[in-house]
């Protein structure tokens, strides 16, 4: 974890009309670009940004140039640029009640020292306080309560000038800039600029990153489920879902529906992933979705283990039941009860049945893994390939085996089908399931799963588990049996 880091704290000293000095702090936040305060470096005529000052013979300057600003936030580029750091990490703070720790490091008047040669500087101050979230809501900044100076000799100036452009940092993220002393509010008080979403993002878009990570005040729950969305949003969901109104409105009305499952079927390529996954995204209102898309894509998301790790904090949030396959049963109910007490219907989408590749002896099949009982409040949506064989280890009493499957109609906006189906082959090539591409390449007309299991030596139901897998979307059979 890295916080504050004394070598990046940044004395800025500008240079006004007249030769006037001002000065201030800021922080490195990656090489080249140094964040503070806008009022700091207001009506500059230069800039410089001071590093290790007075550590001989570390210490190093550059003059810096304004790259970017947002309300009393500001960002300078600075020449030379220094030896690359690590990318400083940014977080915001949610609206709720909370006390924080804090730290800042600038260069506050307070500190100003006099040699035996009569030459001054300014020291470094690390202000360790708490943050009241709540405080400062009209003003919109973040209150900072630290340990006071000891002296105040001047009262028309405040004894924290020049603290001004200080990151502040809780943990290893930067929440907000030092701003301002009010000295109504004392000697222990200092008001710190926040970062919003929007400012968060731009600052990212500037150090050439991703969007920070959520409200640090998120409770882990939260903060899991921002990681899966975000995931979600990377890897599988399109930037923009093309006409798919009819269907969306579909899903929209089966939330609102006492029908328990909604189950999709597709041939493979035809945007149910796209389709499902844009759903997950931007629920109706009053929908609160959990969701697992299994897919061989991504390593480790393809049978009932990843199924369980994924589903059971959605569901059930901080749970240490030793049991998962207990707890599972007892997360269904709790997370459908606790959706409905807070007026939300609780969906569970399940995308991409048909590339289990769990569904043997060694495990449960993820479609096994599915309520049996389906609370009140719970929907269940699923997407599979067509004719997708139910697992065996399905109970025959299970609701999965009597759910109405619908088709669903291919979008013609799926994007990069062609690569999709390429990579997928590719993988096949390399996997275990090479011996029966091969056989079938050879055949030249095609081979029926009789052939397939009689050239292998494997059993029929071995053969017919293949291909209903993933295995099935690159292949077709001569015959249905």
């Amino acid at each position: 974890m890295t916080e504050v880091d004394g070598h990046r704290v940044a004395e800025v000293i500008v240079t006004m009309a007249g030769g006037v000095e001002r000065r201030g702090s800021g922080y490195l936040i990656r090489q080249g670009l140094v964040l503070t305060a806008t009022h700091v470096i207001a009506a500059a005529r230069s800039i410089r940004v001071r590093f290790d000052a007075d550590h001989i013979p570390g210490e190093w300057s550059a003059s810096g140039e304004v790259v970017w600003s947002a309300g009393d936030l500001a960002v300078l580029a600075i020449t030379p640029a220094g030896d690359p750091v690590p990318i400083a990490r940014f977080g915001g703070i949610g609206d709720r009640a909370a006390s924080l720790h804090v730290r800042a490091v600038g260069f506050p008047w307070f500190k100003l020292r006099t040699e035996s040669d009569h030459a001054s500087y300014r020291d470094t101050h690390q202000a360790d306080g708490t943050l009241a979230t709540l405080s400062n809501r009209r003003e919109g900044t973040l209150e900072v309560t630290v340990s006071p100076p000891a002296a105040d000799p001047d009262p028309r100036r405040s004894p924290w000038d020049g603290m001004s452009g200080a990151a502040l940092f809780s943990g290893d993220r930067i929440i907000g800039v030092l701003a301002e002393h009010h000295r109504s509010e004392g000697l222990g008080r200092l008001s710190a600029v926040r970062f919003d979403e929007g400012i968060r993002t731009e600052l990212a878009d500037l150090l050439g990153v991703r969007p920070a990570a959520p409200d640090i005040l998120r409770s882990p729950h939260e903060r899991t489920r921002h990681a899966r969305l975000l995931t979600l949003s990377n890897t599988i969901a399109p930037d923009q879902l093309l006409d798919r109104t009819e269907e969306l409105a579909e899903l929209a009305a089966f939330c609102a529906s006492d029908e328990p499952c909604l189950w999709w079927q597709a041939d493979p390529w035809a945007g149910k992933s796209a389709l499902l996954s844009w759903f997950v995204l931007h629920p109706p209102p009053g929908v609160e979705v959990v969701s697992f898309f299994v897919t061989r894509r991504l390593p480790g998301q393809s049978d009932s283990d990843a199924y369980l790790s994924a589903i059971l904090p959605q569901l059930l949030p901080g749970s240490d039941e030793p049991d998962r396959f207990q707890a599972l049963a007892v997360a269904y109910e709790s997370a459908a009860a606790r959706a409905a007490e807070v007026g939300q219907r609780l969906v569970l989408v399940v995308d991409g049945l048909d590339e289990d590749t769990g569904s043997d002896l060694s495990r449960p099949s993820i479609a096994s893994l599915l309520p049996r009982r389906v609370p009140p409040n719970l929907r269940i949506i699923l997407t599979s390939r067509t004719d997708l064989p139910i697992p065996a280890d399905v109970r025959t009493d299970h609701p999965l085996r009597t759910y109405q499957v619908r088709q669903l109609s291919p979008s013609p906006h799926a994007v990069d089908l062609e690569r999709e189906a390429t990579n997928e082959l590719v993988r096949v090539l390399r996997g275990p399931d090479r011996p029966v591409i091969g056989l079938l390449a050879a055949s030249g007309g095609g081979l029926n799963k009789d052939d397939l299991a009689e050239l292998t030596g494997r059993s029929r139901f071995d053969i017919a588990e293949q291909l209903a897998g993933v295995l099935g979307r690159s292949v077709r059979l001569t015959e249905a049996g």
